[in-house]
């Protein structure tokens, strides 16, 4: 989070107004604005975040949740508060007379960039929703969905306004998140030295490892410590691409079992699929070294073609990498 000094630079970089600076400081400075309750279908709650330093409330597991889970591990992400302040929207209704109604969006958030409000909605209920109020919920082009009268409401503050669809979320991304999560959110001893040490030198003779060829062949430690190691950004799997172990089971013994069952050419659950795509790696890390996922800087440079055999999940060691993006970097 942002101290107040940060708070005052970050305004005079967008050039905020007076009335705009009020309206970002009384969201940080004000608790909800409302209180979430559960309905048909939805499940609500709170997600203790630790970027916040609070509990942030969600109406749905497939909305609101996964946009927080989004928001907690996104680096681009200053802040993020659940139920601003009601705001006015203005617009057209489907007779055509003028509708003026005040509206509490589900977030907002600030980022280095830029800040605003994101309202999430569930894919299938927006069509619904644009046939009831065609002015207020538009289909854009590339399939994404907008508010004209927020967007007009957030630009008279130099803020934005957006709707994030359900069917914008990576929702293997999210599982892989939720897996990881328990080796950020509750105590666990300390990986011994040596362990940390023999994971890497592992990873940094094979750069193209596998997951599978890494919980095998460990010699020191147990699939829990490499999946910490991932969790605090020490070694690096892209998330994105297959879904880990089901959360009912405990990792140690879900690769136990995996192991147990599978030979080494079928891919398990845990191996991602790479049919020739190019490998990426992060520059730097940033310095905020809060132990969030998406901790890297969103610096990113595509390394010379190097392209890694199908069925490859590659497992890069950041540190082992550095010095030939630095090379990549300065020619």
């Amino acid at each position: 989070m942002l101290n107040e000094e940060a708070f005052e630079v970050w305004c005079l970089q967008h050039h905020l107004s007076e009335q705009a600076k009020t309206v970002v400081q009384r969201i940080r400075s004000s608790p909800p604005s409302r209180l979430v309750r559960g309905a048909a279908g939805n499940v609500s709650g709170r997600y203790p975040s630790k970027k916040m330093g609070c509990t942030i409330q969600f109406e749905s597991h497939c909305g609101e949740l996964a946009f927080i889970y989004q928001m907690e591990h996104d680096s681009t992400v200053l802040e993020f508060y659940d139920q601003p302040e009601s705001i006015k929207l203005v617009y057209t209704g489907k007779t055509g007379k003028p509708v003026g109604i005040f509206h509490t969006p589900d977030f907002f958030v600030l980022r280095p960039n830029g800040a605003g409000w994101v309202e999430c909605k569930m894919e299938e209920q927006l069509p619904q929703l644009a046939d009831r109020m065609p002015h207020r919920y538009v289909r854009n082009v590339d399939r994404t969905w907008s508010c004209p009268p927020g967007e007009a409401y957030a630009h008279s503050f130099g803020l934005f306004y957006r709707i994030q669809s359900s069917a914008e979320i990576d929702w293997v991304y999210q599982r892989n998140l939720r897996f990881l999560e328990d080796y950020l959110r509750f105590s666990r001893s300390p990986i011994e030295p040596e362990v940390t040490t023999a994971i890497r030198a592992r990873v940094m003779s094979k750069p193209a490892l596998t997951l599978l060829e890494l919980l095998e062949g460990l010699q020191a430690g147990t699939s829990d410590d490499v999946y910490a190691l991932i969790a605090t950004e020490q070694l690096y799997v892209d998330l994105s691409h297959t879904p880990w172990p089901t959360l009912s089971m405990s990792r140690s013994s879900w690769i136990a079992n995996r192991l147990a069952r599978t030979p080494r050419s079928v891919n398990p659950p845990g191996t991602c699929f790479l049919d020739r795509l190019p490998v990426l790696c992060c520059l730097e890390r940033y310095s905020g070294g809060t132990g969030n996922l998406g901790g890297c800087s969103t610096l990113v440079k595509r390394l010379s073609p190097c392209f890694l055999p199908k069925n490859t999940c590659s497992i890069l060691l950041l540190k082992c990498l550095m010095t030939c993006c630095g090379k990549e970097k300065s020619s």
